[in-house]
């Protein structure tokens, strides 16, 4: 399967999980959907961040994305029950609750689409399975690799050891060229 077939079947899954969460009438199984719709929008996220096309190309990706993203929102006021589902056809058309907006609401819904931005670039940099790498696979960088074991990997492994007056560090800088 290559890249643009990749893509498209993305698509036509996020649309059909947005489908069946319409038809759902259980809170749970919305949730469900709801969850899977939003795995996909960052599968296709991931995606738009790696491929090599045009950046006319990525620029459309990116704007398919917000709107699925907008969609998840709505979808996501459904399942908590704080305001009705908009169909994607009326998604762009005001409704008169819209325009009764207080200030504090818009505000607030403004920053929860930041945060939901923020989330969605998060969870495009996490790994979420354990890559198949060791230490030893790293040549070089002796110094910066016992840095990041002395940090990471040996307050998690031994905590009884960073106890009391030896706190382990807070926070690591990396810097470098790319």
């Amino acid at each position: 399967m290559n890249f643009s077939d990749f893509v498209k079947q993305t698509i036509l899954d996020i649309k059909q999980k947005r489908q069946q969460f319409e038809g759902a009438k259980d809170p749970r199984q919305k949730r469900a959907i709801f969850d899977e719709y939003m795995d996909k929008i960052t599968l296709l996220h991931k995606a738009s961040k790696t491929i090599q096309v045009s950046s006319e190309k990525v620029q459309q990706l990116k704007e398919l994305i917000k709107l699925f993203v907008r969609e998840a929102e709505v979808m996501k006021s459904a399942i908590t029950g704080r305001a009705t589902t908009i169909s994607v056809q009326n998604f762009h058309q005001p409704t008169a609750q819209t325009h009764r907006m207080t200030r504090t609401q818009t505000a607030n819904k403004a920053k929860s689409m930041q945060n939901e931005k923020l989330n969605l670039e998060i969870q495009g940099t996490i790994v979420g399975e354990k890559p198949n790498v060791s230490w030893d696979d790293i040549t070089g960088l002796d110094y910066a690799k016992e840095t990041l074991k002395e940090t990471i990997v040996l307050p998690i492994k031994f905590p009884n050891v960073f106890e009391g007056l030896r706190q382990p560090w807070k926070g690591i800088l990396l810097y470098g060229v790319i």
